[in-house]
């Protein structure tokens, strides 16, 4: 065995005894607690058994124990960060594969890991509740609870969140200064966004949402290029202003709804804020609107991601553009679209007016993008407007394509962004009419990007084809209740379908700028400047390969990921039927 194989099995075995310690340490904490009396630790004994809380403050105490590390144990902090970051995608992949269960068949019942693993059943996707409920007393005086849950919707997201989080904390490897401040913010991030997901409480769903802002903000005006306190204002900026928007709803929905809670279950099944005078509601409706819409981005909110995605450094563009983006597309099928689903149908033809703009100006702008990094970042404002569309059309078909898009995008254009800074820490340059033949140069790197770039054109047999395919077939055959919508003249069924043959167009564009991309940089001859450029190297295959692999084996067989949410998008569907 070479010794560079010595050494990354020796590093693989280390990152496993780290995670092991930290699950020790967290089980051995809880299982004092079990057998105190003292109500405080056991409150912390019940709190941590879940596995969604678990999840989400592993991060958070990372980030605190890598405050007592020495700043110069580059060595350190990077393993350190990884293992805590490794511990919310065990959690959740064992959920979803079933490990915890297969573990509580050996362990004795009576056990404190017994009755813990009993805790951490296998994740149920047609369960009319939330799994892994929890639901404590927070705030009294205002009437703040802390509720978080996992369903059809919000599970795929979450597991997709610890899968790409690992991902870019091993590419963050190539970080060189201020490593310590580094892991730490982005911890901090993992945590908060890992909150967003699973939050069923509008006040702790907004404490999350602002957690994931503030150390993006850092990350990016620190550690980004010759802009970055440029790129970091503006998307600062950008979200708080929705940000402000949404908290006035949340409180508004609070004042009228009548039930003195908020609870995203309770007010969404409230009646009195569902008899609420329509201007309030449209003021509520508003507020949420415009907050995740900046996020998505959608046309016209977009103007902040190219310059984000741009002075970023790699591993935040991939963690911006994989998880970041989604919090707004969740925010709609969380929020708006349950709680105000009469709203959604009678605007959804000026909403999905913006979906389909987005889709073909984001990629006839990618089109004649000269750096690559910008190019990928246009494409993802034609790629989220799909799965606004796919919402807007309030069709089991439509609901299954936004979040299957929402899962391909995360995977096919963090992967895209992961290349491009492989290109950039080689050549330093992104220009792409500086590149040329890097599939002789680099065949192993040449590999991926072809997996990566025809997944983001929608080639059958790679997962972004289920997503563009679920949508344009939900929106053309949009239900019945359409017609009683009446938008510039048109029919809302005959819109839908128009909407869906230019979404149909922009796949056409889309396949342009990526083949046109794929020529100028892959094929071609083998550009003088770049003889002897080195392949992907150990840390790069370790955040690329996975990424290849479930982009093929997901767009092979999607049978696995999409029986997750298929019952959640039919109930979504059923309800807004039920309103008319």
């Amino acid at each position: 065995m070479s010794e560079a194989k010595r050494n990354l099995l020796r590093e693989i075995l280390k990152q496993a005894v780290t995670v092991a310690i930290v699950l020790a340490v967290l089980f051995v904490l809880v299982a004092i607690g079990r057998s105190s009396e003292n109500e405080l630790i056991g409150a912390f004994t019940n709190f941590f058994r879940n596995p969604v809380n678990l999840s989400i403050f592993v991060p958070f105490f990372g980030a605190i124990a890598l405050m007592f590390i020495d700043h110069r144990k580059h060595g350190l902090l990077r393993g350190w960060a990884l293992a805590f970051t490794m511990v919310p995608l065990i959690i959740t992949a064992g959920l979803w594969l079933g490990w915890w269960n297969a573990l509580a068949q050996v362990v004795s019942p009576g056990s404190f890991l017994g009755e813990t693993m009993r805790v951490w059943l296998r994740f149920v996707p047609n369960f009319e509740g939330f799994n892994y409920f929890f639901e404590r007393s927070w705030i009294d005086i205002l009437r703040v609870q802390y509720i978080v849950g996992l369903d059809g919707l919000s599970f795929p997201l979450f597991l997709m969140t610890a899968f790409i989080s690992v991902l870019a904390c091993i590419a963050s490897f190539g970080i060189k200064e201020r490593v310590k401040e580094y892991f730490i913010l982005y911890l901090l991030l993992v945590g908060g966004m890992l909150g967003v997901f699973a939050s069923l409480d509008y006040f702790l769903f907004y404490v999350f949402w602002e957690v994931s802002l503030v150390p993006m903000y850092f990350l990016i005006g620190i550690w980004g290029g010759a802009r970055r306190m440029y790129a970091a204002i503006k998307f600062f900026l950008f979200t708080l202003f929705g940000s402000v928007f949404m908290l006035i709803s949340i409180i508004m929905m609070f004042l009228f709804s009548g039930v003195q809670s908020f609870s995203m279950i309770e007010l969404a099944n409230s009646p009195g804020l569902a008899s609420a005078m329509v201007g309030y509601r449209l003021l509520m409706f508003g507020g949420f609107f415009l907050a995740f819409s900046i996020k998505v981005p959608l046309f016209p909110f977009h103007t902040w991601l190219p310059d984000a995605h741009v002075e970023a450094p790699t591993p935040i563009s991939v963690i911006l553009a994989g998880i970041l983006l989604k919090m707004g597309a969740y925010g709609y099928m969380r929020v708006l679209y349950p709680t105000f689903p009469d709203l959604g149908y009678w605007l959804g033809a000026f909403i999905g007016l913006l979906a389909v703009i987005s889709i073909i100006y984001g990629a006839m702008v990618a089109m004649v993008q000269p750096d690559l990094k910008k190019l990928v970042a246009y494409s993802s404002v034609s790629h989220m407007g799909f799965i606004i569309l796919g919402i807007v059309s309030m069709s089991p078909d439509g609901f299954n394509g936004a979040i299957m898009q929402m899962v391909a995008h995360g995977l096919g254009t963090g992967a895209l962004f992961l290349l491009v800074g492989v290109i950039y820490d080689r050549t330093h340059t992104r220009l792409i009419k500086d590149l040329g033949g890097l599939m002789i140069t680099m065949p192993r790197f040449a590999f991926v990007m072809y997996i990566a770039a025809l997944s983001s054109l929608g080639l059958p047999s790679l997962i972004g084809f289920w997503g563009e395919f679920l949508i344009i077939k939900g929106t053309f055959a949009s239900n019945a209740v359409w017609r009683q919508v009446i938008a510039w003249g048109i029919p809302g069924d005959m819109l839908m379908r128009i909407y869906a043959i230019i979404a149909a167009l922009g796949i056409v564009l889309t396949a342009a700028y990526i083949l046109w991309m794929v020529e100028r940089v892959m094929l071609g001859r083998e550009h003088p400047r770049w003889k002897g450029l080195p392949d992907m190297i150990t840390r790069e295959y370790w955040a690329l390969v996975p990424i290849a692999v479930f982009i093929v084996f997901l767009g092979l067989y999607p049978r696995p990921l999409m029986q997750m949410f298929e019952f959640f998008s039919t109930a979504l569907a059923q309800k807004v039927l039920v309103v008319f």
